[in-house]
């Protein structure tokens, strides 16, 4: 086990900083506490990856190949930049010959997000990986189990029933063999394709409010829609899949942009993560923590909607002040999630 991981969190639980940021009520208030956050952070996770980077001896080149990055990227981890997303960091743990808990660890304490989910199909497959493959082997396993599940999950019917989170992880946790790991998700696949097809069904919900083909003032498609918000690529790409039936595993960004695009409180947003099976908006990670903030304080500011309910210019209401945020706060990461 690689106890160089185990570092501090550092002072103030998840609550404590929710109120922190719950009370900030100017961009300048949040930008100052988001910043100390930030530098705590990057200092911490500076620290346990050149720990982790000497103690494993591994490949930069071969660990940028895995983790979807470049060489460049992997160095300026060594220097507190953090890594861009959820997944990166569990393949870092994997590629690494981390331990399962070791891996929770670095979502949790170092990437701030929530640890791996046995009800979520994607994080299933790290489970299994993490406690059952040869470390030669881990990467090819993880790789080909995610294509594996995502088929399978397509092939599956409307479901029917449902699978409690701790029956998931007593019987993940008793399987040894890449057949018995497909037999597992091929038996509860309905449960994992539940969480899908009940999103989808309520993004349809959500997307009616603002397209509708026979109405002047309303997007006559999602194209059009995403033109007028100027939506991020990867957000136009997903609803499309969604739309299509393509798109049978969701991701918690797409999830997010989704919910601030359909000019989404911050308890609908919470509720359109706890139908995805996830957990809800989280204030130790960065950009939940900035999201958060935008919840908040635009609700008191009253820039979220318009008198009909609705906001899609760019420059004012809600929209507006999202990239208001964006542009005050400065900060590359939370740039880049909301680019285009």
């Amino acid at each position: 086990m690689n106890r160089r991981i185990y570092e501090s969190e550092g002072s103030g639980s998840t609550e404590m900083l929710q109120e922190q940021i719950e009370k900030c009520r100017t961009i300048a208030e949040f930008k100052k506490l988001y910043e100390v956050k930030l530098r705590n952070r990057k200092h911490m996770w500076g620290k346990a990856f050149t720990h982790l980077l000497e103690d494993s001896k591994v490949s930069v080149t071969k660990l940028a190949e895995f983790c979807g990055v470049t060489r460049q990227s992997v160095y300026n981890w060594r220097d507190g930049s953090l890594p861009r997303s959820r997944e990166v960091y569990i393949r870092l743990g994997i590629f690494m010959g981390c331990s399962l808990d070791e891996v929770n660890r670095l979502l949790t304490v170092y990437g701030a997000y929530p640890e791996l989910y046995s009800r979520d199909p994607r994080d299933c497959v790290g489970i299994f990986v993490l406690q059952n493959s040869e470390k030669e082997k881990r990467c090819s396993d993880y790789l080909s189990l995610l294509e594996r599940v995502e088929q399978l999950i397509n092939m599956m019917p409307e479901p029917k029933g449902d699978i409690k989170t701790v029956d998931a992880d007593k019987q993940i946790s008793e399987l040894r063999e890449k057949d018995d790991f497909e037999k597992f998700i091929t038996e509860h696949s309905e449960t994992f394709s539940q969480p899908y097809k009940r999103f989808k069904a309520s993004v349809d919900v959500w997307l009616s409010d603002y397209i509708r083909t026979e109405d002047d003032g309303f997007a006559k498609g999602v194209d059009e829609l995403a033109r007028w918000q100027k939506w991020p690529r990867k957000l136009l790409e997903g609803v499309k899949k969604m739309q299509k039936g393509e798109l049978s595993v969701l991701d918690r960004e797409l999830v997010l942009l989704l919910g601030i695009h359909l000019s989404q409180d911050r308890s609908e947003i919470d509720a359109l993560l706890e139908l995805a099976h996830m957990r809800r908006l989280y204030a130790r990670n960065n950009l939940e923590g900035v999201i958060i903030f935008m919840l908040e304080s635009a609700e008191d500011m009253e820039v979220r909607q318009d008198e009909d309910g609705f906001e899609l210019d760019e420059h004012t209401g809600w929209l507006g002040y999202v990239n208001r945020v964006v542009s005050e706060l400065g900060d590359e990461e939370i740039s880049e999630f909301f680019a285009r």
